[in-house]
């Protein structure tokens, strides 16, 4: 029900009617068995959101975009359509270099900073069969 009642209550643990829907949310997150995207870190392969196109993730160059404008005097909020993407001016910054084809293995790319919310981390580790029945 819309208004909060208790249809469908009996499908839930007793300990999820106590929760708003908020942490109910957030707990099913923590859930997900991988980090989101707010576990960019680095090593991590992130697809870019305008171009499609796999990054590695090689290293944190700020902790946000105003520090990353400070020290580089590069307006990242505003770039080309970083305004109409989930970019905010407390995104951390990455630098990341495109990765290639099998062929382009042996060498990166340049290096490219770019703001969290550009990115969408591929989650590997869901790739790998633990064992379990699921």
């Amino acid at each position: 029900m819309a208004d909060g009642g208790t249809q469908g209550a009996i499908d839930n643990d007793f300990g999820d009617a106590e929760r708003t829907p908020r942490e109910r949310l957030e707990a099913e997150l923590d859930d997900v068995g991988a980090a989101t995207h707010a576990g960019l870190d680095v090593g991590d392969v992130a697809i870019d959101l305008v171009t499609r196109q796999p990054l590695m993730i090689l290293g944190k160059s700020a902790d946000t975009l105003a520090e990353h404008y400070e020290r580089e005097d590069f307006d990242l909020a505003t770039y080309k359509q970083h305004p109409y993407l989930p970019v905010s001016v407390d995104d951390a910054v990455f630098e990341c270099a495109f990765v290639g084809g099998v062929d382009d293995l042996h060498s990166f790319s340049r290096t490219y900073d770019y703001p969290a919310g550009r990115l969408a981390r591929v989650p590997f580790e869901l790739a790998v069969d633990d064992g379990g029945d699921d």
